[in-house]
Protein backbone atom coordinates (compact mmCIF):
# COMPACT_ATOMS: atom_id res chain seq x y z
CA UNK A 1 0.00 0.00 0.00
CA UNK A 2 2.95 2.35 0.61
CA UNK A 3 4.35 2.37 -2.90
CA UNK A 4 3.46 3.16 -6.46
CA UNK A 5 3.21 0.54 -9.20
CA UNK A 6 7.00 0.48 -9.62
CA UNK A 7 7.62 -0.15 -5.93
CA UNK A 8 8.49 3.37 -4.79
CA UNK A 9 6.90 6.81 -4.81
CA UNK A 10 7.78 9.18 -7.62
CA UNK A 11 10.30 11.94 -6.88
CA UNK A 12 7.71 14.74 -7.16
CA UNK A 13 5.58 13.08 -4.48
CA UNK A 14 8.61 12.68 -2.23
CA UNK A 15 9.45 16.36 -2.64
CA UNK A 16 5.88 17.46 -1.86
CA UNK A 17 5.73 15.26 1.23
CA UNK A 18 9.12 16.55 2.44
CA UNK A 19 7.82 20.11 2.12
CA UNK A 20 4.84 19.25 4.33
CA UNK A 21 7.19 17.91 6.99
CA UNK A 22 9.59 20.86 6.72
CA UNK A 23 6.74 23.38 6.87
CA UNK A 24 5.46 21.65 10.03
CA UNK A 25 2.08 20.96 8.52
CA UNK A 26 1.70 17.71 10.45
CA UNK A 27 -0.19 19.28 13.30
CA UNK A 28 -1.13 16.28 15.42
CA UNK A 29 0.00 12.65 15.78
CA UNK A 30 -1.63 10.22 18.17
CA UNK A 31 -1.00 6.54 18.81
CA UNK A 32 -4.12 4.44 19.19
CA UNK A 33 -4.93 0.73 19.45
CA UNK A 34 -5.09 0.34 15.66
CA UNK A 35 -2.06 2.46 14.75
CA UNK A 36 -1.28 6.14 14.34
CA UNK A 37 -3.67 8.91 13.46
CA UNK A 38 -2.35 12.25 12.26
CA UNK A 39 -3.82 15.55 11.15
CA UNK A 40 -2.11 17.20 8.20
CA UNK A 41 -2.80 20.71 6.96
CA UNK A 42 -3.13 20.45 3.20
CA UNK A 43 -3.41 23.26 0.67
CA UNK A 44 -7.20 23.43 0.99
CA UNK A 45 -8.21 21.45 4.04
CA UNK A 46 -7.03 19.41 7.02
CA UNK A 47 -6.81 15.69 6.34
CA UNK A 48 -6.62 12.65 8.60
CA UNK A 49 -3.91 10.09 7.91
CA UNK A 50 -4.09 6.58 9.34
CA UNK A 51 -0.77 4.70 9.57
CA UNK A 52 -0.12 1.21 10.91
CA UNK A 53 3.31 -0.08 9.85
CA UNK A 54 2.67 -3.53 11.32
CA UNK A 55 -0.37 -4.05 9.08
CA UNK A 56 1.06 -2.13 6.12
CA UNK A 57 -1.78 0.38 6.25
CA UNK A 58 -1.35 3.98 5.13
CA UNK A 59 -4.52 5.90 4.26
CA UNK A 60 -5.55 9.53 3.93
CA UNK A 61 -8.90 11.29 3.75
CA UNK A 62 -7.79 13.65 0.95
CA UNK A 63 -9.33 13.19 -2.53
CA UNK A 64 -6.30 11.25 -3.85
CA UNK A 65 -6.19 9.06 -0.75
CA UNK A 66 -9.91 8.32 -0.99
CA UNK A 67 -9.27 7.00 -4.51
CA UNK A 68 -6.70 4.58 -3.06
CA UNK A 69 -3.64 6.49 -4.23
CA UNK A 70 -0.55 7.24 -2.19
CA UNK A 71 -0.70 10.98 -1.44
CA UNK A 72 1.75 13.56 -0.15
CA UNK A 73 -0.06 13.76 3.21
CA UNK A 74 0.24 10.04 3.93
CA UNK A 75 3.83 9.90 2.76
CA UNK A 76 4.69 12.93 4.91
CA UNK A 77 3.27 11.25 8.03
CA UNK A 78 5.10 8.00 7.25
CA UNK A 79 8.37 9.87 6.74
CA UNK A 80 7.90 11.93 9.89
CA UNK A 81 6.94 8.99 12.11
CA UNK A 82 9.63 6.66 10.74
CA UNK A 83 12.28 9.36 11.18
CA UNK A 84 11.23 10.16 14.74
CA UNK A 85 11.15 6.44 15.63
CA UNK A 86 14.64 5.94 14.20
CA UNK A 87 16.02 8.93 16.11
CA UNK A 88 14.39 7.74 19.33
CA UNK A 89 15.77 4.21 18.90
CA UNK A 90 19.30 5.59 18.37
CA UNK A 91 19.18 7.25 21.79
CA UNK A 92 17.41 4.41 23.60
CA UNK A 93 19.72 1.71 22.22
CA UNK A 94 23.00 3.46 23.08
CA UNK A 95 25.24 1.11 25.07
CA UNK A 96 26.00 2.13 28.61
CA UNK A 97 29.59 2.23 29.88
CA UNK A 98 30.65 -0.61 32.16
CA UNK A 99 30.38 0.12 35.87
CA UNK A 100 34.17 -0.06 36.24
CA UNK A 101 34.47 3.07 34.06
CA UNK A 102 32.44 5.27 36.41
CA UNK A 103 35.09 7.66 37.55
CA UNK A 104 38.73 8.46 37.06
CA UNK A 105 39.02 9.15 40.79
CA UNK A 106 38.56 5.41 41.50
CA UNK A 107 41.91 4.62 39.87
CA UNK A 108 44.54 3.85 42.49
CA UNK A 109 47.89 5.44 41.81
CA UNK A 110 50.90 3.63 43.26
Amino acid sequence: MYSSRKGRPNPALLLKSARLVNQRRIIYVRLGPDGLRALVRGDNDIYIVFYNPEKGMLKCTCPAGMRGKLCKHALAVKTYVDTMYTRTRMYVDQPKPPSSALSVSRIHHA
